[in-house]
This record gives C-alpha cells, structure tokens and sequence, in this order.
C-alpha cells in the first residue's frame, strides 16, 4: 500500500535531481544520496529534513557526484560514495567529514566508478568497484 512521497524534483533542500542511495541510521534518520547535487540529505522518522551536507568539487566532504552508496555502520559512521572521484568518504551523522580513501584506478584500494557501499555486522566494508568487475573489502582501522 502506498504510504506517500519525500521530495520532489529541484535543487533546494527537501528537493532531489536524481536521489539513489537511502540507509538507516541507528537515530531512525533517512540518509539519501542525491546525485546530481552533489550532496547527502537526512531526514527524520517523520519526513522532514533535518540536515544535509556536501558540495560540488572533488574537496573534503565535497562530490564529483555522489553515486547510489551510502552505507552506516553500527558506530554511527556514515559511508558515502564518490564515483567519478574513486573514493569513499566518512563522515558522521551531523555530516562532520572524518577520512577519505581511495583514488582512481585499478590497484589495490583504488575504485574506477563506484557504486555502492554496504558494511557488515563485523565492521567490514564492501565496495562495489563496477569497472574493475570486482567488490573491494576493506576494514575501518579504528
């Protein structure tokens, strides 16, 4: 049964031009990747948008575009995927940037376009590393 809708097409906040990833964090908050701008937006456990974080540009905390990842693990860690950049960025649920890695190409540790993320009960971290046709598992070093 359909319940209702968040958002609707734009680019001011509570808007999205293509949103994609959505994860749960522990604080009941909807975290949602809104692609082509370039950010992540939370919403509460009522819908309406409490925070949102990111830019344009290959900065700290910044997106080339964010891509359908974005991943919380059970410390309240938020993992968000850049996929023209390579890379992974961490942040935390108020969108407090905290490490990065990852760069482009084909090595070890380095993502040609990204796309999604997914963290296990044990802490590891699991990347699809699509144009490399394989899945990156890496652990938080804490």
């Amino acid at each position: 049964t359909f319940v209702e809708t968040i958002g609707s097409k734009g680019t001011g906040p509570g808007h999205f031009d293509d949103p994609h990833g959505i994860a749960f964090g522990t604080d009941n908050n909807i975290y949602i990747t809104d692609m082509h701008n370039s950010r992540i937006q939370v919403f509460n456990s009522n819908d309406t948008l409490i925070r949102e974080w990111g830019s344009f540009g290959n900065g700290t905390g910044q997106f080339s575009e964010t891509a359908p990842g974005v991943a919380i693990d059970n410390n309240n860690h938020v993992f968000v995927v850049d996929k023209i950049y390579g890379r992974v960025q961490l942040f935390d649920t108020k969108g407090n940037y905290l490490a990065a890695w990852g760069s482009p190409g084909k090595g070890t540790e380095q993502l040609n376009k990204p796309e999604d993320i997914a963290v296990d009960n044990h802490g590891a971290i699991y990347i699809t590393d699509t144009k490399n046709s394989r899945i990156q598992i890496l652990n938080l070093v804490r």
